[in-house]
């Protein structure tokens, strides 16, 4: 009788585990589907002017990779307009930005550090001579069609955009390869997916766009751990949703190891809780009631925890539902294991990845997952103090 009644309260514990996956699986196949036309023409076939926005603290290295990209890019240079935001630094970026022939405002205030204020800031100083705000961490480089699909979107309908944004694999480790796919899960598989049915893709941090009235309307007043979450969840209450670019991509510069990478992570996973805890339940319930697809997917990415907490909790199931001799139990968490494996496949089809670096990225996919657990618990447990720069080496 007592191991029944603790096979019953499992299942109602991984309930939700299960659940999350199967949403997660649903995106994967409908990421999978064959792609859609590009918008084309669209609208109103306007070229329209571009201020590219990079706030940038510390990055006399990696800078001028990024400024070298963005001269590469195939659209008119007179539409162009660069601003580097020297954000505390205490480096030659600004010398750097200078030397390459783009502008710079410096900012100096490290009692708020962090992208948010200097998004802030930097827009405060642009011209009003454009007509799309772009947001490029310093770090970066970006393809050379960026601002040519970015036009394309919005011609076609579009007011906010996403590209692809990704780490740089070339030379990478097996850990940079499972952390590569982990990020293509959620930067890729989900915004594909979403776009199927009217959600939205959500912002990344990096390769944003914004058309100008919608930064007019609502600004850019995010500070916390997790701005590009902060600044989503205004959009999706003003009734506005993010349009993914597949065809564009925004690669950074990954960490060299999981060391470096913690603070990053554990700042991210912060700020997605602290959003869930305060967001995920009213926006639900105001996108019932609205009847708003992009509001109740929004609130539902907000309550899914990390890949690697639910594989480990689905994982854990299996020889206990074993031991227990509980079907229901035992056929919940294959169902678990099923979503979650068509899930974790998805991105290696919808990203081509090479067999080479599926198989490294299989091999190191235990230890980051628990690792990112640790991290994932770390950031229930103590909210880190602030915002804080991610080491590179």
């Amino acid at each position: 009788m007592m191991l029944a009644i603790v096979a019953i309260l499992l299942v109602v514990l991984l309930l939700p585990f299960v659940t999350a996956s199967l949403y997660l699986a649903m995106l994967a196949c409908l990421a999978m589907l064959p792609r859609r036309r590009r918008p084309g023409a669209g609208i109103d076939g306007q070229q329209r002017r571009f201020a590219l926005l990079i706030p940038a603290r510390n990055e006399e290295r990696a800078l001028p990779a990024l400024l070298a990209s963005i001269r590469a890019l195939d659209y008119p240079a007179d539409l162009v307009r660069v601003l580097v935001i020297a954000d505390n630094c205490d480096d030659a970026t600004a010398a750097v930005a200078r030397a390459n022939g783009v502008a710079v405002c410096e900012r100096r205030d490290p009692d708020h550090p962090g992208k948010g204020h200097a998004l802030a800031f930097g827009l405060t100083q642009l011209p009003g001579d454009h007509d799309a705000v772009v947001c490029i961490d310093g770090d970066c480089v970006v393809s050379a069609n960026l601002l040519r699909a970015f036009n394309e979107h919005f011609n076609g309908g579009g007011r906010v955009l996403q590209a692809y944004y990704n780490m740089d694999t070339t030379g990478a480790s097996s850990t940079q390869a499972v952390r590569n796919l982990a990020l293509s899960l959620v930067h890729l598989v989900r915004p594909l997916g979403k776009s199927r049915f009217g959600g939205s893709a959500g912002l990344k941090g990096s390769g944003m766009c914004f058309r100008r009235d919608v930064i007019d309307d609502i600004g850019w007043n995010v500070f916390g751990l997790a701005e590009d979450i902060e600044e989503h969840l205004l959009l999706i209450r003003a009734g506005l949703r993010v349009d993914f670019v597949r065809e564009a991509t925004v690669l950074g510069e990954a960490p060299g190891d999981l060391s470096s990478a913690a603070g990053q992570h554990r700042r991210w996973e912060a700020g997605r809780l602290s959003a869930a805890r305060a967001e995920a339940l009213p926006l639900l319930a105001a996108g019932i009631r609205r009847g708003s697809i992009p509001m109740i997917d929004t609130a539902i990415e907000l309550m899914i925890p990390p890949l690697s907490v639910l594989g480990i909790v689905i994982a854990i199931m299996l020889p206990i539902a074993a031991v227990l001799r509980s079907w229901p139990l035992l056929t919940l968490d294959i169902i678990g294991v099923g979503a979650l494996s068509l899930y974790v496949g998805s991105g290696f089809i919808v990203a081509r990845t090479p067999i080479a670096e599926v198989a490294r990225s299989l091999i190191a996919a235990p230890r980051f997952a628990l690792w990112k657990t640790w991290v994932y618990v770390q950031a229930i447990i103590s909210k880190p103090a602030g915002w804080e720069s991610t080491h590179r080496d």
